[in-house]
């Protein structure tokens, strides 16, 4: 943050941006007293199928938000799922609820984690492989690309990359980590209409 902080005042932009998670207040304060300005808390659920909260400081004007999405998890399902995305060690579920629909244990060395509803918003993506649904009744991860539908982005946006100057296919684990990393592009692209006329 302060090598941001940094190269803000050695370059002093027209416009800048800077995204991060909700926080402590005390830190936030550190961020808004650094960049003297308070963040857009803009939920990614308001342009697509996905609860993510962040926190957007930037200098760009904003005024209104965008009507809430009505896109669901299952919205942006693929068909015909591969295997390899079904989950078939053994495993149990428990607290089965209508929103999060339970969690499923005995998993990744008993990890505890939660299985999506797909009739609600998804929940925030991570960079980790672990983000399950039940599929007619089958419990599965979300693929790469209902993770960047998710997103926002093109189907297969991250499948492929350049090493060495060739095209390589790029593994699934490496797409799930920056896809959890990643900005909803519709959010970025809401904020940046604040720019029309500006630049």
């Amino acid at each position: 943050f302060w090598e941001y902080v940094r190269i803000l005042q050695e370059v002093k932009p027209k416009f800048f941006l800077l995204e991060n998670v909700k926080m402590f207040k005390k830190w936030e304060n550190v961020i808004n007293e650094a960049l003297k300005i308070k963040p857009i808390v803009f939920n990614s659920s308001l342009v697509s199928g996905q609860n993510r909260l962040r926190l957007y400081w930037t200098n760009i004007p904003f005024k209104n938000y965008p009507k809430e999405s009505d896109i669901l998890l299952k919205h942006i399902l693929q068909d015909n799922i591969e295997d390899k995305y079904f989950i078939n060690k053994s495993y149990t579920i428990t607290n089965l609820n209508k929103k999060n629909m339970g969690y499923v244990n005995n998993i990744n060395y008993d990890v505890r984690k939660k299985i999506h509803n797909i009739n609600y918003k998804a929940g925030a993506l991570t960079k980790h492989k672990y983000y399950f649904i039940l599929d007619n009744l089958k419990l599965r991860i979300l693929t790469p690309i209902e993770r960047e539908r998710l997103q926002t982005l093109p189907d297969d946006y991250t499948k492929y990359g350049i090493l060495n100057n060739k095209t390589i296919l790029i593994p699934d684990i490496r797409r799930f980590k920056v896809l959890g990393n990643c900005w909803t592009v519709e959010a970025l692209t809401y904020i940046f209409k604040g720019l029309k006329g500006l630049i």
